[in-house]
């Protein structure tokens, strides 16, 4: 994601528009004297970021060079843009797109994405899970409800209450990726020892094999997969299959709910990162009752000798 770099070491993670300026308004504070209530605005488009000045008293400067009145300046990974005087300033060290992120409200501290999951407080204490839909909103999840969340909204986890920047659905680019696996044509086999021990997750598609390997997280999307098929061999209605009550979850693999939510949470970043189109969706919830199944509608269970 694009991020500024101040002369003191410290970070400013840009939102896809991003206002910069002495007023309590703006994105990027900077309380100086030569800085305007709102100052500049930084943005992202056509896939590159962009600077213009709103008019401020003292002008603002890319490269030391001022802009003119109502310039657009592009920036480049490595330019220095400042506001106010031509010294010191922000150095742009990445340039790529925005991308979601939280801020603790009381802290600061910034919880950045991670392969398109968000985890709160952190991804070894996940309490609230935000992760972007196939239908394009963006969804927060936590153990007893799904909901749909936009940018700005506030969350509490971790015992505090976290800001979340939430950029442009990128879900067209998603709807438009139609030569690899998704949720709803992947097949998921799962490889198991003996002992169940050794857990290999294999994703087979029409284009090939996705292996990914053995992890610990595989044995929750098992436990859950083996029961929609208990449900769909007894005769259950499909729509009816293989939910579980988290409690019941949380026994059945003898864990305990930060166990589970994590093993959930390092699953679906896992598809995220191979691809998978349609990846969250791979634990599904129910709203207010609590439940989860596995969500991808093929699969096997192969046992190893």
């Amino acid at each position: 994601m694009g991020r500024l770099q101040a002369t003191d070491g410290s970070w400013v993670h840009l939102r896809a528009r991003h206002l910069v300026g002495r007023s309590r308004m703006c994105n990027l504070r900077i309380d100086a004297r030569a800085v305007s209530g709102e100052h500049a605005i930084v943005w992202w488009q056509d896939n590159a970021w962009f600077v213009k000045d709103l008019g401020s008293t003292n002008g603002t400067f890319v490269g030391g060079r001022q802009l003119d009145a109502g310039e657009q300046g592009a920036l480049a990974p490595g330019d220095r843009v400042s506001f106010g005087e031509s010294e010191g300033g922000f150095l742009l060290a990445e340039g790529s797109a925005p991308a979601a992120h939280a801020i603790h409200a009381d802290t600061g501290v910034t919880q950045l994405v991670s392969d398109g999951m968000l985890a709160l407080p952190d991804a070894d204490l996940v309490e609230v899970t935000v992760f972007e839909g196939v239908g394009g909103t963006w969804i927060c999840e936590r153990d007893d409800e799904t909901l749909p969340i936009f940018d700005l909204d506030h969350v509490r986890a971790g015992g505090g209450r976290w800001q979340l920047h939430l950029p442009e659905s990128q879900a067209t680019t998603w709807v438009a990726q139609t030569d690899g696996p998704t949720l709803e044509t992947a097949t998921f086999r799962f490889e198991v020892s003996r002992d169940e021990e050794y857990v290999r997750l294999v994703i087979e598609w029409s284009g090939g094999e996705i292996d990914l390997g053995d992890r610990a997280h595989h044995y929750t999307l098992l436990t859950l997969a083996r029961a929609r098929l208990e449900d769909t061999e007894s005769g259950s209605d499909t729509a009816e299959t293989g939910w579980v009550y988290h409690d019941e979850l949380m026994r059945m693999l003898a864990a305990d709910a930060t166990k589970v939510r994590v093993d959930i949470y390092r699953a679906r970043k896992q598809l995220l990162a191979a691809d998978v189109v349609g990846a969250a969706g791979v634990v599904e919830r129910r709203a207010s009752t609590k439940q989860l199944r596995f969500g991808g509608p093929l699969f096997r269970v192969v046992p190893l000798p």
